[in-house]
């Protein structure tokens, strides 16, 4: 997409008092918080995170272990504490902070979703190439604990993931036939909280 880089390099123009106007932004100590809860426990101390700032996502800490943490705005009302890997962040994140950056430049949503998809057409943005996982195992999100493997423009019936009634059982493809298509395993939010040595049943009132 050949306005990308010309769409990045205008984040100068946009002041810091007109983009946060836009959101209620958790305070960055709060968003690192909650990203790393995305993560398995051992991934955390080396893990990067993202926040999101005046201007789209910003730095907070590097990463040592190519992991990458951040709360995720795929849509606009919906905050996902999630952590990509090193395939993810290389790929399927720099979507991901491309659309960040719109919002805080005032673009709508569906604006925004369209110059995605043709980046995706023409290159400028990459689906993940090789195998990879992106971890969701916060309690704190908007959906139970799960892990995701990418499986670009996969579809259910290709092999015969569970919808319906056994979605919430059984592995299914998130986002199908997308280059955002994930294979989603839930992950039991008990044994979850027990190996992230919390109490309970992973909650937000076990917080």
């Amino acid at each position: 997409m050949k306005m990308l880089a010309a769409l990045l390099a205008s984040l100068a123009a946009v002041t810091p008092a007109m983009a946060v106007s836009q959101y209620d932004l958790p305070p960055s100590d709060e968003q690192v918080r909650l990203a790393l809860s995305a993560a398995p426990p051992h991934l955390r101390e080396a893990a990067g995170v993202l926040v999101l700032e005046a201007v789209g996502y910003e730095v907070e800490r590097p990463s040592s272990n190519g992991f990458w943490c951040l709360l995720e705005r795929w849509e606009r009302a919906v905050a996902a504490p999630i952590c990509y890997d090193r395939v993810g962040s290389a790929s399927t994140l720099q979507a991901v902070r491309y659309l960040e950056t719109r919002r805080f430049e005032g673009a709508a949503d569906s604006t925004i979703h369209a110059e995605i998809d043709a980046g995706y057409e023409d290159g400028s943005f990459a689906a993940p190439n090789e195998w990879g996982v992106a971890y969701m195992l916060s309690p704190f999100g908007p959906a139970p604990p799960h892990v995701m493997y990418y499986a670009p423009y996969a579809r259910n019936a290709e092999f015969g993931g569970a919808l319906g009634p056994s979605r919430g059982v059984l592995p299914f493809i998130y986002d199908e036939g997308s280059p955002r298509a994930y294979l989603v395993q839930l992950v039991d939010p008990a044994a979850w909280a027990r190996l992230d040595g919390r109490p309970g049943n992973g909650s937000d009132t076990d917080r």
